[in-house]
């Protein structure tokens, strides 16, 4: 969700990105010419990062989440405008779980004390969340508009570089000439968010004359077994060989997970499926046979959102 603001802040700023590790590969893909750095485990690694990147003299700062230890490497960093979401329960996702409240208890209580002891805000940019609903993409969207721009919505928002298929797969889909391609992507970090009938959805997909599908195995993670001779399984090591099933493809069907996110970002028309812990709409995908009509909704670009209830 961040790749529309730094498409746009590129044409003004030189762009120093801090992210956690599993972000910054990511964005080393799908980014040029960006410094990209990987997130501190401790205050002691937060005050070193803070010092460097007071020496770059940083003109701007600006972060998306509610986290004043973000805010706080803002402040030290020396930029002279810093633009994010202080931590309010308004701002703060999930602030009614135990844990996450004592956080947000923490992060009051840093920012008010930096606060006097700096003799500065934090924040010299505070935005406020709309709406406690209010979509990952369009806190971007608020973010970027504070800083005087607007975010590129351009798709898509990451191109492929080139990554070699396997072998198997493109003799698979060389013999599949004139049929639509789709991916099936059953993965998902969360197990509540792995959806359990994918195996079913193989079977139906295999009784109709289309399409060809490419299904996905995570690593570490189990995955259906194809059905017919126009499916095929599909092993993927990492975020290139992900990248590279994307974009020969017509479209995907994922979990809510990062890879619903990817092929949406490049491009690609992705059916997304949310576990019963999401309620979207009264659209539901009960059993293979009961499919749901596309429905558009705000948390990133061609995104089908669908329901589902075991």
């Amino acid at each position: 969700m961040a790749l529309p603001f730094l498409r746009a802040a590129e044409s003004r700023y030189e762009i120093t990105i801090v992210c956690h590790p599993p972000v910054a590969n990511l964005l080393r893909q799908a980014t040029n010419n960006i410094q990209i750095l990987e997130a501190p485990s401790s205050w002691l690694a937060l005050a070193k990062m803070a010092r460097d990147l007071r020496l770059t003299t940083t003109d701007a700062a600006a972060c998306v989440w509610a986290d004043a230890r973000a805010h706080l490497l803002m402040l030290l960093s020396g930029a002279g405008v810093r633009a994010g979401f202080p931590m309010t329960r308004g701002n703060y996702y999930g602030a009614n779980i135990p844990w996450r409240k004592r956080r947000l208890l923490f992060g009051k209580f840093l920012t008010t004390t930096t606060a006097r002891l700096a003799n500065s805000p934090l924040l010299t940019h505070p935005l406020h969340r709309k709406t406690s609903s209010q979509s990952h993409l369009d806190d971007w969207t608020q973010l970027t508009q504070s800083l005087g721009f607007e975010p590129d919505l351009t798709l898509p928002w990451i191109t492929h570089r080139e990554h070699h298929l396997l072998g198997p797969i493109t003799e698979f889909l060389n013999k599949q000439t004139g049929r639509p391609v789709v991916v099936v992507h059953p993965g998902g970090r969360l197990t509540t968010k792995r959806w359990p009938y994918f195996q079913a959805l193989l079977q139906t997909l295999a009784a109709g004359s289309d399409p060809a599908v490419l299904i996905v195995q995570p690593p570490g993670e189990e995955a259906p077994h194809p059905c017919s001779e126009r499916q095929i399984l599909t092993p993927t090591t990492d975020i290139p060989s992900l990248m590279a099933l994307f974009h020969i493809v017509d479209a995907a069907i994922c979990n809510d997970s990062f890879a619903s996110h990817l092929a949406a970002a490049m491009g690609k028309p992705v059916v997304t499926i949310f576990g019963p812990a999401i309620r979207i709409g009264s659209h539901l995908f009960k059993t293979p046979k009961m499919s749901s009509p596309p429905m558009r909704v705000p948390s990133g670009p061609a995104l089908t959102a669908v329901s589902c209830h075991p």
